[in-house]
């Protein structure tokens, strides 16, 4: 996760797209302030987080702002579902 905070706070700065940029920043604070214990039972959610990030890190490289809002949406909705098990994982 903190490798994923870093990654998430430089990407801010990729782009101009002033709806992309407040995405971007939204989804970094979101992960900013998000679990960062990790644990072999996430390991498949983080997995997918990671996998998404990726895609929305090449999408705001190459311009591709449209993709790249969409990517937000999956990668926060991948963030979700890596909280909830992170918590659930606590109980």
């Amino acid at each position: 996760m903190n490798s994923l905070r870093t990654h998430s706070a430089n990407l801010v700065n990729r782009t101009d797209n002033a709806s992309l940029k407040k995405e971007l920043e939204k989804l970094s604070e979101k992960i900013r302030f998000s679990d960062p214990v990790s644990s072999p039972e996430i390991s498949d959610f983080e997995k997918e987080l990671s996998e998404k990030f990726s895609q929305l890190e090449n999408a705001v490289k190459e311009n591709n702002s449209e993709i790249a809002e969409k990517l937000c949406k999956e990668v926060n909705f991948a963030l979700d579902d890596r909280n909830t098990a992170c918590r659930n994982n606590k109980q």
